[in-house]
């Protein structure tokens, strides 16, 4: 054992070469982690390699592989390129990282080259960099700010990306992709497909996307679509039998009519994709602004949740207003998992949500076989701005959908009773031990139950669902 170094030194070593950590002197060791800062593993292999007056062409996987797995991939980018001109045996795995999510957005100005030509440019290179991305992020602009249609080197680019397994799509018109950049979005080897303020000509076109990656299909979020006005399916359309599907999540903004169609294609009597396998249903924001978001949130219930045969177990809900109004109660016999966000402001009270899951709870309660819940996580969000006492956010309703909550969750028609989490989100105005020790006293007070039976807990935390 080298002079200085005590038993429980760790020496790591490399083609022969012995790394060390720093020893602060005799019988005193300071520990030096390597993963921590990449510039010192930089600076570590420089010494190394002027120490020894020669080059080393390979570093052990098992140091490779230690290092990267503490860096984070959006955070420490900077790290991780500076990591990638230490040695060959870096350079493949940062590249891997560095390009695993590919992002084209608008140009700052019409004087500066996107950043697809940018990309473009390094291709031209380093060839297999389209290979390795994994997620493609596109994001086009308004109307008056198309940047696609005019960018010559986006077909290219788009057929290079073959192992593109996610991907996401922002106020983009699908009708200004160019025909032969299209191969990346109907990808039979798409698990993810994100798509917000989208455009689609007509919905066959949003079925034909999804029936393109049936087979592949996990995760599907959905939010602010539109469609040309008077565009229908055709009758040959109709006629093709839904695409077998192994999505497991489905999210879900519902707000606009746009919105409410896709609930009718997705539920109606002729959905692209079959959608029996889904396990977890989020619906991110809601709100009640038509009688066709009424119909078509009614047929996703009768799909997922009332039918029998499906796989639902956990349903996750946003900032959803109206829905107590608008929305008939649900038997719950199959999920076990359930959160749900309900945000204040000003003199608004938590109500809107808590007043329709009560309602379900105590269906549920009551339902015949029986209900088995596990987890239920309830987040209270005071949006920042919300100047109120705190007092007054809990109106009269609210309290009655605490109540209705507690009875039937420690009910007799509840085979067991469930864990419940109550999440505490304050905002800037009331973000203080004293007023989070009041909500949660409150709290407690509206679950008795729960509290005593030891079946609640009550914390503060930070960011939504």
């Amino acid at each position: 054992m080298p002079a200085g170094l005590t038993g429980d030194t760790k020496v790591v070593k490399s083609n022969g070469h012995t790394i060390i950590p720093f020893c602060a002197g005799a019988g005193e060791q300071r520990s030096f982690t390597l993963h921590n800062c990449a510039s010192c593993i930089y600076i570590l292999v420089s010494i190394l390699q002027a120490s020894i007056r020669m080059s080393i062409h390979s570093i052990s996987r098992e140091i490779v592989d230690s290092i990267l797995e503490g860096l984070d991939s959006n955070t420490d980018r900077d790290s991780i390129r500076a990591l990638s001109r230490v040695s060959r045996s870096f350079r493949s795995h940062c590249l891997r990282i560095l390009f695993s999510v590919l992002s084209f957005h608008p140009p700052s100005s019409p004087h500066v080259p996107t950043t697809c030509r940018s990309f473009y440019n390094l291709v031209q290179s380093i060839p297999h960099i389209p290979s390795l991305v994994r997620t493609l992020n596109i994001r086009e602009g308004t109307q008056d700010h198309l940047w696609i249609p005019t960018e010559p080197t986006f077909p290219d680019v788009m057929r290079a990306l073959v192992n593109v397994t996610a991907i996401s799509m922002v106020f983009v018109k699908i009708s200004s992709l160019p025909e032969a950049s299209r191969s990346a979005i109907t990808n039979q080897r798409l698990t993810r497909i994100h798509l917000d303020s989208v455009h689609f000509r007509s919905d066959d076109e949003f079925r034909a996307l999804l029936r393109y990656s049936s087979d592949s299909l996990e995760i599907l979020d959905l939010g602010n679509i539109t469609f040309d006005s008077g565009t229908r399916s055709s009758d040959g359309s109709m006629r093709i039998q839904p695409a077998e599907c192994r999505l497991t999540m489905l999210m879900l903004d519902v707000q606009s009519e746009g919105d409410a169609e896709v609930l009718n294609i997705l539920f109606g009597l002729h959905p692209p994709i079959r959608m029996d396998m889904v396990e977890k249903l989020w619906l991110t924001e809601v709100c009640i602004s038509s009688d066709a978001v009424v119909e078509g949130l009614d047929k996703l219930w009768n799909c997922l949740v009332v039918s029998g045969g499906g796989m639902l177990a956990s349903i996750s809900v946003g900032d959803c207003h109206g829905l107590e109004e608008a929305l008939r109660p649900v038997t719950l016999n199959g999920i076990s998992e359930i959160s749900f966000l309900t945000t204040t402001s000003g003199s608004v009270g938590f109500s809107p949500s808590l007043q329709w899951w009560s309602n379900n709870f105590s269906r549920a309660a009551v339902a015949t076989e029986g209900w088995e819940p596990d987890e239920i996580t309830i987040i209270l969000q005071l949006e920042t701005g919300s100047s109120a006492p705190l007092v007054s956010l809990f109106d009269d309703e609210s309290i009655d959908a605490w109540t209705r909550m507690d009875t039937s969750l420690c009910g007799v028609g509840v085979i067991g009773t469930p864990a419940v989490e109550v999440r505490i989100i304050l905002d800037a105005n009331h973000d203080s031990t004293s007023d989070f020790l009041f909500m949660q006293s409150w709290v407690r007070r509206q679950l008795p139950m729960l509290h005593e039976g030891r079946f609640l807990q009550v914390r503060q935390a930070m960011g939504d669902l």
